[in-house]
């Protein structure tokens, strides 16, 4: 998947290893739907047990001569459990493990893990942190041209009852915003209107620019893009680097110059950030295609508006953060090494589960990796990698 750089915005990966010979099975094994799971065992590599209601299992080794070889009756398995646990940025300590016996592991890095001359067999389970939780340091850049209102008060967005869609749209991803965000503003028109100077506290934002003499100004003729992001990409270079960097830019038409387009400043921007742009009213395809961001699928992030009053919800739903997708990979099938894929189910509180893997030492002497990759409503990848080594 290619996804765009990002923090990570946070990521808990809970793992029970339960160590018994009972799953040990037939050899090589896959499974494969391109929506589930898919798992490749190369024939005399490994024994997978019966499989997950994720995964679809195939026939063994077609001869006793491709099959692993059997543990002498001396041979006894080690038994124990492994939670593996990968910490979110405010989470202090890992979570208390799913059995008595259980180790916790937090964090990536290495295990070792004594081997066991009856095999061992491995069965994870695990759970996704919030992509929310992690540091995020967001940008608004709002329009503040004549059109959006004018000196009589007339245009896209006009002051109404005190206030206007502008004003409620930045309050609003403010008040959903965790506590540890730090926020920056740019308004602009034919230039640069107001700059917060650098990133702060949420609720300090709100307090010295959440308002409509601010939000809601009337600064003239010009749609100057190129000012609004080349002050957007110095703001960003005092973001935080455990930060993802998030730039919301709402407008209601496009430059009017190529001097003003921001296509090249757009450009050096989604280097470090991802930027969701959102349309009132006007022509949508320059906006949509030179500025905003894509996604791992290639679809900008991006959104139009008909209303003012619809800017507040529209603009709230592109900043809410959310995992899109998730994939959790045990081994690296590298040399005829086993590889197990499963798709993580976000319908269930992110939680997943792969088959019983039966390993044996001799196959895995450099270990077994275990790998969570995610994606989230921002494009930005996340994940982390751990090993299994043997002692």
């Amino acid at each position: 998947m290619a996804w765009e750089r990002g923090s990570y915005a946070g990521l808990i990966a809970a793992i029970m290893l339960s160590l018994g010979a009972a799953a040990c099975g037939g050899g090589g094994a896959s499974f494969a739907d391109g929506k589930g799971a898919r798992r490749i065992a190369p024939a005399g590599k490994d024994d997978l047990s019966p499989p997950s209601a994720d995964a679809t299992a195939v026939p063994g080794p077609a001869s006793a001569a491709d099959a692993p070889a059997t543990p002498s009756p001396q041979a006894v398995a080690e038994t124990r459990a492994l939670d593996w646990y990968w910490p979110c940025a405010q989470d202090e300590s890992p979570p208390a493990p799913t059995q008595d016996d259980a180790t916790v592991i937090t964090g990536g890095g290495d295990f070792i893990l004594p081997p066991s001359p009856g095999g061992t067999s491995l069965a994870v389970h695990g759970r996704l942190c919030n992509p929310g939780i992690g540091p995020r340091d967001v940008v608004f850049v709002i329009d503040v041209s004549e059109s959006m209102r004018n000196l009589i008060n007339l245009g896209n967005d006009p002051l109404k009852s005190g206030t206007c869609g502008r004003n409620e749209a930045v309050k609003a991803v403010l008040a959903g915003l965790p506590a540890d965000t730090r926020v920056a503003l740019v308004t602009f028109a034919g230039g640069v209107r107001t700059d917060s100077g650098g990133f702060m506290a949420p609720g300090e934002l709100a307090a010295k620019y959440g308002s409509a003499d601010i939000l809601c100004d009337r600064a003239g003729t010009g749609t100057d893009y190129t000012a609004a992001l080349t002050r957007t990409l110095a703001l960003l270079a005092g973001g935080r680097p455990d930060a993802s960097h998030e730039v919301y830019f709402v407008s209601d038409g496009e430059p009017g110059s190529a001097a003003a387009n921001g296509v090249d400043a757009a450009a050096q921007v989604r280097e470090t950030a991802t930027i969701a742009t959102l349309m009132l009213k006007g022509d949508e395809a320059f906006l949509e295609n030179k500025i905003a961001s894509r996604d791992a699928a290639g679809v900008p992030l991006h959104a139009k508006v008909d209303a003012a009053e619809d800017l507040a919800s529209t603009l709230a739903g592109l900043a809410n953060v959310h995992l899109t997708s998730a994939l959790v990979r045990f081994g690296d099938g590298a040399q005829g090494a086993q590889l197990i894929e499963v798709p993580v189910d976000l319908t269930k509180a992110s939680t997943f589960a792969l088959p019983p893997v039966s390993l044996d030492p001799a196959h895995y002497p450099n270990g077994f990796t275990f790998t969570l990759e995610t994606l989230d409503s921002r494009g930005v990848k996340g994940g982390g990698t751990g090993r299994v080594l043997w002692q």
